[in-house]
């Protein structure tokens, strides 16, 4: 839940409310990438004392009960909950429950964020109240086993704006369900819990039933997740960061079945694994045309006949590639490779864009363009577009000899915001065979870098006592100033001695404190208990 939380308000909410036992996560200290998974699976695993199916209606009492948003005892339903107004419907614990339905409001039932099918309704999975949330029937039905993905056309929307419809997200073009932002975050975590609880068994989930698992699942137990959705999940994640609701179903769940959501206590996790440092890129397009049904880009043609195509050799290393062939017949041509999705610049950084590329015969050249006026309807000439920055695409001079040529790494981090980018291919003369193949796009998650260092930076001991020395570690980090903070906001005056990486506390009553990190990357926030 979006709660535009104040960092420091997060961090006593933490503080106060987290109730994390002591100890509990020791074997994930100093770990990062799979590792640190791998640790987080062996300790959210032991504990687990899986309850029957049934029971959740039960847990339900405890772990959704809204006291957050009308506060009136109802279920809190991320399908009908409004957090801005009055809820479409409500539903009273134990009251209601499916059965049938016809409409929205009619009864509320079990829902499994990850699908049941995809691992063939088996326990415990099939009863881990992290994951399986009270859902309004109706919704729960029109979502099915679908990828919960950001909707760009909606074929139906919800009572709270929930939707379904084709996928607006980079990678993937089929039918997604989108919950609203206020939930976001709230899923993303938990998806990265089940990667994370049920690493053993997750790699076999993939297409295993036929059941939209496919798209989202890449048949790996580490990485776990297909690249696109891997990034709607980091997005979804940094946008929306945890809030005192999810604190709290955290520590209910964990009361009841006895583990809990590691990516809800330290959500600097999540990049700590996925993202592990502030160089490692993510694929924001990997276009190999291997599966042209499923591609990234659409063909759009405005003349004759000579449009693009795909073949089955001829790209990288004789490898499938797509290709525009108008040898020895000059006849207009006006052809685009257009991405059937915006891609939005601004939820990352660092952008990179690589490309294989092949051509012989004519002089017609290749332009790599973008446009942020473009609708993906229409004509594309009626719209702006710009040439990809630093991008210097080779025109052929009439050789018959084919050339090959890769693009590498090309800095492109100078686009902003939400853009179609296209091949664009004009000719009306002395046309040329272009082949094009490994499309990428790379670049680090916007927020990222403070993750990772927040993840690599600690303060040790801590309950600390007064007059003691604190010291922090910061994993080959600069660190050039600290600061400390009171629950208050007022800046406590501390000696930092830079060469050692030792604070002198001068003096400091007992109680709660942040510690502010500034270092060459940017700054990380740490709690500080003084006994």
């Amino acid at each position: 839940m979006n709660k535009q939380l104040s960092i420091l308000f997060f961090l006593i909410l933490s503080v106060t409310y987290g109730q994390i036992p002591a100890g509990y996560y020791n074997d994930a200290q100093g770990l990062t990438g799979y590792q640190l998974k791998t640790a987080l699976k062996n300790i959210i695993t032991n504990g687990h004392n899986a309850h029957s199916y049934n029971d959740l209606y039960n847990a339900y009492e405890s772990t959704d009960t809204d006291h957050y948003y009308e506060n009136d005892g109802t279920v809190l339903d991320m399908y009908s909950e409004n957090p801005t107004g009055p809820d479409p419907y409500n539903y009273t614990h134990h009251n209601r429950t499916c059965g049938s339905y016809t409409n929205e409001g009619d009864c509320y039932n079990r829902e499994h964020l990850v699908p049941q099918s995809w691992f063939g309704s088996a326990m415990p999975m099939k009863s881990d109240a992290h994951h399986v949330v009270p859902a309004d029937g109706k919704v729960n039905g029109m979502r099915g086993h679908l990828p919960l993905a950001d909707v760009g056309s909606a074929d139906w929307i919800s009572d709270n704006g929930s939707k379904r419809g084709s996928c607006a997200d980079v990678g993937y073009n089929g039918t997604v369900f989108e919950p609203i932002d206020e939930f976001k975050g709230d899923i993303a975590r938990i998806y990265f819990y089940m990667a994370t609880r049920y690493e053993d068994e997750i790699g076999s989930w993939e297409n295993a039933n036929d059941d939209g698992s496919d798209p989202v699942l890449d048949g790996t137990n580490d990485h776990v997740f297909e690249n696109w959705y891997l990034n709607v999940l980091i997005q979804w994640h940094n946008q929306d960061p945890v809030s005192q609701r999810e604190i709290d179903r955290n520590n209910a769940v964990y009361n009841y079945q006895g583990n809990r959501n590691p990516f809800i206590d330290h959500p600097e996790w999540v990049n700590a694994i996925w993202n592990p440092g502030p160089n490692t890129n993510t694929f924001i397009i990997n276009e190999s045309f291997s599966d042209c049904d499923n591609m990234v880009f659409d063909i759009v043609s405005e003349a004759s006949n000579k449009d693009w195509h795909c073949i089955t050799q001829y790209g990288e290393a004789n490898s499938p590639a797509i290709q525009i062939n108008g040898y020895q017949e000059d006849v207009p041509s006006k052809d685009w490779l257009i991405t059937k999705n915006k891609i939005d610049f601004d939820s990352y950084t660092n952008e990179k864009f690589s490309v294989f590329l092949a051509y012989a015969y004519g002089t017609t050249p290749l332009e790599l363009v973008y446009s942020a006026d473009y609708d993906g309807n229409g004509s594309p000439q009626n719209f702006t577009w710009t040439a990809v920055p630093n991008v210097n695409i080779p025109v052929p001079t009439g050789s018959s000899s084919p050339t090959e040529v890769t693009l590498s790494d090309i800095d492109i981090s100078s686009i902003s915001g939400k853009v179609y980018l296209a091949f664009k291919y004009y000719s009306n003369s002395s046309p040329t065979r272009w082949t094009v193949d490994s499309v990428k796009i790379t670049g680090d998650n916007a927020g990222a870098v403070n993750q990772y260092i927040q993840a690599h930076t600690k303060i040790f001991p801590n309950p600390l006592h007064n007059g003691e020395k604190l010291f922090i570690t910061a994993n080959n980090l600069s660190i050039d100033k600290v600061q400390i903070i009171n629950i208050s906001g007022q800046q406590i005056p501390v000696n930092y001695n830079k060469q050692n990486h030792i604070v002198e506390l001068i003096n400091l009553p007992s109680g709660i404190y942040f510690i502010k990190l500034e270092t060459d990357k940017g700054t990380a926030y740490k709690q500080l208990i003084i006994e």
